[in-house]
């Protein structure tokens, strides 16, 4: 005895497997990453003994184009609309294999319109139609063995076809299915936000069954994040920019780093020096350029512009001096994805956006006559898993023909726990907006240095976390007194400071005395009872006529 549902189960989830419920996390563009996992299963719970025929899984990323052209003088001439695809996946039968089939969207695919995906997906559809028409017509046999809840149940039986069947029967109860695929390193990631195009990835689940029973659906909204790679330079690289306006005025603006995420604080400081009497600082703004462009099938789009994230930065006057004016502000990187959109370029161009980071510095002079200074930072804006809040769109499902449906009265966050830094203060977050970075050689005057006494010269510098940073005298800020050397003496260990100096003298010293010339080295005959394979130890000679090695 089976049950015949209406419309859904009681639980029918999708779900992906990792720390972020719908996203699947990309470090670094195609050439910095692997290829890209893709794990999950799908949740059931039967009411009662059920017959399905199969159950079905598609991972679909659906490419939409919309977008006006337009002639020299800026009528329409016309509209480009389609919906074109960049992946398809499929797991023919989730109950007797996890692993899925690419049918589009691997290495060298690049887009096809859903007219040739439908009749791809009706060869391949024939081909497994073929393969079973045989089993069918022999009976409809019906299988029942013991079934696994956690996992693939009926695994053992794809390799062997006379074994497979038209129905197999799941005895009430609930089944976690898992599925995985591997995707390419290239695989677009998610776009939305763009005028003219975007990009978007959903999971869609079928469950098969009777000739007169009714299909089961449910499908998730998946996104495909990139983030920057922990070794990218868009990380390490700062801007730093000087111009001057001849006569007037000179000015330095710097950028701590070139890489900005979304939602997040980021720090900008500016050195104008005035180089005539009554000049005056009248304000500082700041702006987001963005510029993208699409391809479709039968060309490319214009490069589109768009001004973003204007906003007015804040300085205090009181504070400057009369020779030079110092700025240390702070400027917020739009969070909506709804108004804006990752710097990317996706694989052959099809789709393309960057942006820069446009300030402008308004002087008056003592006349009243008011002049704009202009400066553009390239920057690379990119979503960051720890950093910023960032709000997405947030799509629901619409029953009768289980489509998504953006709601516009509500935002999807991205990563949940990132939300908490970014609702802190500005000061705050000061020292949370980037990534972790490897430090730069010019913060090496923030290390401890050892003196050659062992002891520690204590003065009022802090470092940056707060902690006293021992005195660094004129001699042992040079480059040759970097060597510091880990010994063991007398049962313990202790750090010594050489010089570059000291170092070589003692190396040469020591090569004269124990290290062998090649020549020596494969004539040398071994004393009898000495191992073959030992490397000679290399001994550098301290002060006081001992022997350390190194």
């Amino acid at each position: 005895m089976h049950v015949m549902f209406k419309s859904r189960l009681p639980v029918f989830e999708i779900r992906l497997n990792g720390d972020h419920k719908d996203i699947v996390l990309i470090k670094g563009n195609e050439y910095e990453c692997e290829n890209i996992p893709v794990e999950g299963s799908i949740r059931l719970e039967l009411p009662e003994d059920t017959h399905v025929k199969r159950i079905k899984l598609s991972l679909v990323g659906e490419y939409n184009v919309e977008f006006y052209e337009r002639d020299s003088q800026g009528f329409i001439v016309d509209s480009i609309i389609e919906r074109l695809c960049v992946l398809k996946v499929n797991w023919s039968n989730l109950l007797s294999l996890a692993d899925g089939r690419f049918l589009f969207g691997n290495f060298g695919d690049d887009i096809i319109k859903y007219i040739r995906l439908k009749d791809m997906e009706k060869k391949s559809h024939s081909l497994e139609a073929a393969s079973t028409d045989s089993l069918i017509s022999a009976g409809s046999n019906v299988v029942n063995p013991y079934v696994l809840r956690n996992g693939t149940p009926f695994s053992t039986q794809q390799e062997d076809s006379s074994s497979q069947q038209q129905y197999y029967v799941l005895p009430k109860g609930t089944y976690e299915l898992p599925f995985n695929v591997c995707l390419p390193s290239d695989t677009p990631e998610s776009v939305e936000g763009l005028r003219c195009g975007e990009i978007s990835y959903r999971l869609n689940c079928t469950i098969e069954r009777g000739r007169f029973e009714k299909s089961i659906k449910s499908s998730r909204h998946v996104r495909l994040i990139r983030t920057l790679h922990p070794l990218s330079m868009n990380l390490i690289d700062s801007i730093d920019i000087t111009n001057m306006w001849p006569g007037k005025a000179q000015y330095n603006v710097q950028l701590t780093r070139k890489g900005m995420p979304l939602g997040a604080t980021v720090p900008l400081t500016f050195l104008i020096v005035p180089m005539v009497k009554g000049l005056e600082l009248e304000s500082l703004d700041a702006e987001l350029v963005q510029h993208y462009s699409t391809r479709h099938s039968k060309g490319k789009s214009p490069v589109f512009e768009e001004i973003l994230g204007k906003q007015t930065l804040e300085f205090d006057k009181s504070k400057f001096q009369t020779d030079k004016w110092e700025v240390s502000t702070n400027f917020m990187v739009p969070e909506s994805m709804n108004k804006i959109t990752q710097t990317c370029i996706i694989k052959n161009d099809i789709v393309l956006v960057k942006h820069r980071l446009r300030l402008t510095i308004v002087m008056r002079n003592k006349e009243g006559y008011s002049s704009e200074l202009r400066a553009n930072l390239p920057v690379f804006l990119y979503i960051s898993p720890h950093v910023g809040q960032v709000l997405a769109r947030h799509y629901t499902i619409d029953p009768k023909d289980n489509s998504f449906v953006h709601d516009r009265k509500k935002d999807y966050i991205l990563f949940e726990h990132a939300a908490s830094d970014a609702s802190a203060t500005p000061q705050d977050q000061e020292g949370i907006e980037f990534e972790e970075a490897p430090p730069l050689y010019q913060t090496h005057i923030y290390d401890q240095v050892v003196s050659n006494g062992g002891n520690h010269n204590n003065n009022n510098m802090m470092s940056r976390s707060g902690t006293p940073v021992p005195h660094v005298s004129e001699s042992s800020a040079r480059l040759d007194d970097y060597f510091l050397y880990q010994t063991r003496l007398g049962g313990t260990t202790s750090l010594l400071l050489f010089s570059a100096e000291t170092i070589l003298r003692a190396a040469a010293g020591a090569s004269r005395r124990s290290i062998p010339t090649y020549d020596e080295a494969v004539t040398r005959r071994l004393p009898q009872g000495s191992a073959e394979d030992m490397a000679p130890s290399y001994s550098v000679s301290m002060a006081g006529g001992s022997s350390t090695d190194i």
